[in-house]
């Protein structure tokens, strides 16, 4: 009877040869964790197993894939229950798991990481605060954050990249801020890295991943850092309000920052002006009014691009209004005053701006 309610730790991931029995395994595990424990609940029979020090790390392996199994079955099930504080011992369980092997150890890191974002996936349906906690635990966690992102760039198997990928959106996108903020401080230079691969190997857009370095002010200043990643996915993307939102966010993330800004002007980030000052009166805000108007005050040289960017949009539209408020700026061509034309303005534009790339 109990071998049966056992049934979902499968020979293939616990037992150590191919001839033992299932009997031979659980005899050693059970004589470590309380029978108690055992019939109240099979995540916490599991969870014995993985928290033993007795436990071999063959065993333990079995333990996590048989938990991952487990997952599997019950993801989707609205009668799952796991106990409470069994979920946050075992991402604190996965965590030393992490610790104790190396990262780019194949077996079993795709179970580890699938355990992971089943636990928060769980606690979240109904737990969200506790949830919240769990993903702080994370972030302070020395190896699992770098754990996720390895697994996301270094994964080959698309099936095992996208459970990666699938954590990594959750976390990132449901931290706080101070979370995101202490990440950055910790591995900023580690984040560039990952960040660049990403942009490099297309995770970005296969994965949808947009929001998760977009939509923070925090991660956004990081994708700020990497102009020229940045201006190829611009340029590649394609889908103009999505580009143009997301390439706002990174602007704005280096609003206090003049060097960054003028990096970023250098690969032409100021062109996302002309869409926004032809969007209806009703989308266009005081807030991205506000954020060119800043910027030019930080780089007034990239005011007659902006002008002439920004001067034929929508009447009313915050942007646009702005734009004509500039004096035009004539120049002299073979000893001629003229107003400048587009090819003179992208002639300006260029010359002054592309020196960083």
């Amino acid at each position: 009877m109990l071998y049966h309610k056992l049934a979902f730790l499968s020979p293939r991931h616990l037992i150590p040869y191919p001839h033992s029995s299932f009997s031979s395994l659980l005899v050693p595990c059970i004589g470590r964790v309380k029978m108690s424990t055992l019939f109240s609940s099979y995540w916490a029979f599991i969870l014995g197993v993985i928290e033993d020090q007795g436990s071999s790390a063959q065993l333990k392996d079995g333990a996590i894939n048989a938990l991952a199994d487990l997952c599997d079955e019950q993801i989707y099930d609205k009668r799952a229950h796991i106990p409470d504080g069994v979920c946050e011992r075992i991402i604190e369980a996965c965590g030393r798991e992490i610790v104790r092997r190396s990262a780019v150890d194949e077996s079993p890191r795709v179970a580890i990481c699938k355990v992971i974002d089943y636990m928060l996936f769980y606690l979240g349906k109904s737990h969200e605060q506790i949830r919240n906690d769990m993903i702080s635990v994370i972030f302070n966690h020395e190896m699992i954050v770098p754990f996720i992102f390895e697994g996301v760039v270094r994964t080959e198997n698309k099936a095992d990249k996208e459970w990666f990928c699938f954590l990594l959106i959750d976390i990132m996108e449901k931290s706080s801020s101070s979370d995101r903020t202490a990440l950055i401080v910790r591995y900023f230079e580690k984040l560039r890295t990952w960040i660049t691969l990403i942009f490099k190997r297309e995770i970005l857009s296969t994965y949808d991943m947009t929001k998760t370095f977009f939509r923070s002010k925090e991660m956004a200043g990081v994708v700020a850092t990497l102009p020229s990643e940045l201006y190829k996915w611009a340029i590649e993307l394609g889908t103009f309000d999505l580009q143009n939102e997301c390439l706002f966010n990174v602007l704005e993330s280096a609003a206090d920052s003049p060097k960054t800004m003028e990096k970023l002007l250098g690969y032409g980030l100021l062109s996302i002006s002309h869409d926004f000052a032809h969007l209806p009166i009703n989308q266009a805000t005081l807030r991205h009014a506000n954020l060119f108007r800043g910027i030019l005050l930080m780089h007034p040289e990239f005011s007659q691009v902006f002008r002439r960017l920004t001067c034929h949009g929508v009447t009313g539209n915050p942007i646009a209004d702005f734009g004509r408020t500039i004096p035009l700026r004539y120049i002299f061509v073979n000893n001629a005053l003229k107003e400048p034309n587009s090819f003179f303005i992208e002639m300006i534009y260029y010359s002054e701006l592309r020196r960083w790339e």
